[in-house]
């Protein structure tokens, strides 16, 4: 039997949650008032914490690339700005839809040319991919315990109202059954 898969989307309410959850994770965001700027430098810091940990593979594979003949300081510069680029079109495609397009008209995607080969496409790929899933799992965990929170809050039934009933009940007389009413049916 299969589970079904949660699918999730960012609501304008669920902003300020998430990017106090990606600062929480990623490190401080240098401009992080809106969301699309949030995952921008969110973005940026998973990348620098992150990508030397694909590096090696790309130094190993570079060979017949663009990357090929520059040395390793080179090599990580283009490296960092084509993961930063992708990163953020990631999360941008997915929390902010038509953000991701305005987002790619204003930044330069050029570093990407230098990864002309299969192997280091690959290299970029799968670093894009693993960094930016990191940040969608925070997002997406942040986003389903805010709508856990509002489906409990929702109630189909009014909940009953508490009856308070009198302290002193020496004062209370049952006149129905009292010797004044008379004992006839």
């Amino acid at each position: 039997m299969s589970r079904p898969v949660p699918i999730w989307n960012v609501h304008e309410q669920y902003e300020d949650d998430i990017i106090e959850t990606l600062e929480n994770t990623f490190g401080a965001l240098e401009y992080g008032d809106d969301l699309l700027t949030a995952l921008i430098y969110a973005a940026s810091n998973a990348v620098e914490d992150n990508f030397s940990d694909y590096l090696s593979e790309l130094m190993y594979c570079r060979e017949d690339s663009f990357l090929e003949e520059l040395d390793e300081l080179n090599v990580k510069k283009y490296f960092k700005e084509a993961l930063e680029c992708s990163v953020s079109y990631m999360l941008l495609e997915r929390c902010c839809g038509g953000a991701a397009d305005d987002y790619r008209k204003l930044v330069d995607f050029s570093s990407v040319i230098n990864f002309n080969t299969r192997e280091t496409l690959n290299a970029l790929g799968t670093a894009a991919s693993d960094i930016s899933e990191m940040a969608l799992r925070e997002i997406s965990a942040t986003v389903r315990n805010l709508q856990i929170a509002e489906k409990k809050q929702i109630r189909t039934f009014a909940e009953k109202p508490k009856v308070q009933y009198p302290n002193n009940t020496k004062n209370i007389s049952n006149s129905e059954r009292s010797f004044d009413n008379g004992n006839h049916i």
